[in-house]
């Protein structure tokens, strides 16, 4: 080995340890909060699999033990499928529960084609045979660059709901927060043949992906209070008695105009049309409900009132004996079986099973989903 290539080798395993260092430390944060929620576990889980890409690309892990490193690659080939989930679970309706069935089939053929190519042929190869290229490289890795770009775009949607004068709302945050890890993500799709280039592109790709980490835990930092509202279910909602008369006031309005509106039974309901019902400034009503009452979005806080309804649809006289279908359709859910997954979400229990259980006060109905 010339002493060049032991130089940018060299560079190559620092750059990599670097990126490494950050992932760790984004992990431990997330790790760090309590309670751990789906969406911490899958940012966990990411900044271990974007972790295990950089290792592969280190030419000390092509002689590592076949098991351990079938491990790692599968971990980092995983990394583009878990960002797009993480990316559902935080800007996702939270009825829409169920994963699209054609998303499960692009992320298992996907993971399929990756780990065949990775398992069965070596590189050398693959290079000199250009349609396995094709199939166990560049197809699979197509799927993923589509479903990354989903997860930005769904990111860039909030825009939309986001008014120029509420300048400081929380999706501005959503929005930072899921494009700086996208850019990181990007990196890791784009150079998937890292085994094919030298070892100084590799170096170089490493050391852009440190400063997006960086940058990552920077702005992690820095949004910290904002973002763990954005992870953490729930924990910052606040009850109606622990607000000011005024904001009392407000919430009572609210609650009113939902239920005499009927709002929540509205297909398809959005900000808009309960601000226009009250009638109210859709960015004012945005920060009430997002930073007055802490809720996470607009969605999570329909859903908690549907909740509250449905406690006392299926626990007062006459509604004890209305069916649970009837109920479902009649609070706004797509189905029965959505409605029977958020309701056991929250209450660990079904419907059906909670009717049996409650009793008149058994129902909290300020903890969202």
């Amino acid at each position: 080995m010339s002493p060049d290539s032991v130089t940018v080798h060299h560079w190559l395993c620092l750059f990599a340890a670097l990126a490494i260092s950050q992932l760790l430390i984004t992990s431990t944060t997330f790790a760090q909060r309590k309670p751990v929620q789906c969406a911490s576990r899958l940012m966990i889980a990411l900044s271990i699999g974007i972790s295990a890409y950089m290792l592969t690309g280190i030419p000390i892990m092509q002689s590592a033990h076949p098991a351990p490193l079938f491990v790692i690659n599968l971990l980092s080939i995983s990394s583009p499928a878990l960002f797009w989930m993480l990316s559902r679970e935080l800007f996702q309706s939270q009825t829409n529960t169920q994963m699209p069935i054609l998303v499960v089939i692009l992320v298992g053929t996907y993971l399929t084609l990756r780990m065949t190519g990775i398992s069965v042929f070596d590189d050398q190869l693959l290079r000199q045979q250009t349609a396995m290229l094709a199939v166990f490289i560049y197809f699979p890795q197509l799927i993923m660059i589509g479903l990354v770009s989903h997860a930005c775009l769904t990111a860039l949607q909030q825009i939309h709901e986001k008014d120029h004068e509420d300048t400081h709302s929380l999706p501005k945050s959503h929005i930072i927060f899921i494009l700086t890890l996208g850019a990181i993500i990007f990196m890791v799709v784009s150079t998937s043949a890292l085994g094919m280039v030298s070892d100084l592109t590799k170096a170089l790709y490493y050391f852009a992906i440190f400063l997006a980490a960086f940058a990552f835990n920077t702005q992690l930092l820095r949004l910290e209070p904002v973002l763990a509202q954005l992870f953490i279910h729930g924990s910052s909602v606040k009850s109606p008695t622990s607000l000011n008369p005024k904001d009392q006031q407000q919430y009572q309005r609210i609650m009113d105009t939902m239920r005499k509106e009927r709002l929540y039974a509205r297909p398809g309901l959005t900000l808009r049309h309960v601000a226009d019902a009250l009638p109210m400034r859709e960015y004012r009503l945005r920060e009430f409900i997002n930073k007055t009452l802490g809720y996470r979005n607009f969605n999570q806080f329909v859903n908690a009132f549907r909740l509250e309804l449905a406690c006392e649809k299926l626990s007062l006289p006459p509604n004890d004996k209305v069916l649970i279908s009837a109920i479902a359709w009649d609070l706004g859910y797509s189905s029965p079986s959505t409605f029977n997954k958020v309701f056991k979400k929250r209450f660990g229990v079904t419907p059906s099973e909670f009717r049996k259980q409650i009793v008149a006060d058994g129902c909290n109905d300020q903890v969202p989903v």
